[in-house]
C-alpha cells in the first residue's frame, strides 16, 4: 500500500480499501481452492507464482542494466551520444519479425547473403536445416526426453548464429552496440532481431558509413 503511494504515510482511503479488498479476495480464493486432502497444494501453487511472474521481469532487468552501462559510458565520454542505431527498436512490429516467428530462415538467409556475400539459397538452407532439426527433436521429445536436450542445443546454435549475424550487420553498417547484446538478442528475441536487421538499407549504408570504426 505504501509502495504504490510513493512512500506517503497518509495514503488515500480508496487505496486502502482497494488493497484490503484485494488481499481479502485472494485469501478467500485460496481457502476455496484448497483441497481437504491436500491443503498444502494451494500454498505450493502460490509459491510458484512469484517465480513465473518474475521471469519476464528478469529480461527487463537485463535491458535496464545495459541501458545503465551505456549511460555511464556516455557520461564518461567513452562513446559518443550521437551515434548510429538500428532503424527500429529490437521489439518491433515490422512484417519480417512476424514471419521469423515460424520461418526465421527466410529473412536470415537474405540478410546473411547481403552481409557475408554468397548465394541466398545456401544461407537459407543452412538456417532452415538448423530450424527443422530443432523442431524434429522437439517432436521426438514426446517419445524420449533426451531429444529435448538435443533440441535445446540446436536452438542455441541457431541463436548464436543469429547473434553473429547481427554483429556482422552492425559492423557493416557502422551501428553501435556490442557482441553480448547481439547474442542475447539472438537467444531471447531472435524473430524481432531478424526483423530489425531485415528492414535495414544495405544498398547505400555501406558506402555512407564505410569509414566508421567500432
Amino acid at each position: 500500500d505504501m509502495m504504490t503511494a510513493n512512500g506517503v504515510e497518509e495514503r488515500p482511503t480508496m487505496q486502502k480499501v482497494f488493497w484490503g479488498c484485494t488481499q481479502g479476495i485472494a485469501s478467500v480464493a485460496l481457502l476455496l481452492a484448497a483441497d481437504e486432502d491436500k491443503p498444502q497444494a494451494t500454498l505450493d501453487a502460490v509459491k510458484a507464482i512469484p517465480i513465473i511472474l518474475g521471469l519476464p521481469f528478469t529480461f527487463l532487468v537485463f535491458g535496464m542494466c545495459q541501458s545503465l552501462v551505456l549511460v555511464c559510458k556516455e557520461d564518461a565520454g567513452e562513446i559518443p551520444m550521437e551515434r548510429k542505431h538500428f532503424r527500429h527498436f529490437i521489439y518491433n512490429l515490422v512484417l519480417p519479425s512476424y514471419v521469423s516467428i515460424v520461418a526465421p530462415f527466410v529473412y536470415a538467409g537474405q540478410i546473411a547473403a547481403k552481409v557475408w556475400e554468397g548465394h541466398v539459397v545456401t544461407y537459407t538452407i543452412g538456417f532452415a536445416a538448423m530450424w527443422v532439426c530443432m523442431i524434429v527433436f522437439l517432436c521426438l521429445g514426446a517419445a524420449d526426453t533426451a531429444f529435448l536436450s538435443l533440441a535445446a542445443a540446436v536452438y542455441f546454435v541457431f541463436a548464436f548464429a543469429i547473434g553473429g549475424l547481427r554483429t556482422a550487420v552492425r559492423m557493416k553498417l557502422g551501428i553501435s552496440g556490442d557482441m553480448i547484446s547481439d547474442v542475447v538478442a539472438g537467444c531471447f528475441a531472435f524473430p524481432w532481431a531478424i526483423g530489425q536487421m531485415a528492414v535495414e538499407e544495405f544498398t547505400y549504408e555501406k558506402k555512407e558509413h564505410s569509414d566508421i570504426k567500432l
